[in-house]
């Protein structure tokens, strides 16, 4: 059961919908995908298991002396992109200005996106960023969106 908001909160605005059916048809996507792929579990439980075996023992910690190159040689050696700032605060009173500077910056991301926003409508501006995201990913940068609503 929902919050009761304040009386001053919201008084002459009509309740946003488009956000919680958006919501609605995501959940529901997330539940028929996992009943399809809960019919084939029993089958690929094992594989996974056998997967997650490796995996625990390739990460497994090893002594510096066991380790098969030199540890602090390859942090040396590891090519790492600088990135000379991380975040990007974007606060321009233009709308489209906005808008403009926050899909470029999408557009020009080369290895990670890290997204929070209150209120993500599916509107034309929505479609836009979401858009430009979908774009960023097939390019291979990492994306996590973060919406409150």
């Amino acid at each position: 059961m929902p919050l009761p908001r304040p009386a001053s909160h919201g008084a002459n605005r009509a309740p946003r919908r488009p956000a919680a059916d958006f919501a609605r048809a995501a959940f529901f996507l997330l539940l028929v995908t996992t009943s399809a792929v809960a019919d084939g579990w029993e089958e690929s439980r094992h594989d996974d298991e056998r997967f997650v075996e490796c995996l625990y023992h390739d990460r497994a910690w090893l002594a510096p002396e066991k380790q098969p190159r030199d540890p602090i040689r390859a942090g040396i050696e590891v090519a790492v992109p600088k990135v000379p700032a991380r975040t990007r605060v974007i606060g321009i009173d233009e709308d489209m200005l906005s808008l403009a500077w926050k899909i470029h910056l999408i557009e020009n991301a080369r290895h990670t996106i890290d997204l929070a926003y209150y209120i993500f409508d599916r509107d034309t501006v929505g479609y836009a960023m979401l858009g430009a995201l979908c774009a960023a990913v097939r390019r291979g940068v990492d994306v996590r969106l973060v919406v409150d609503s």
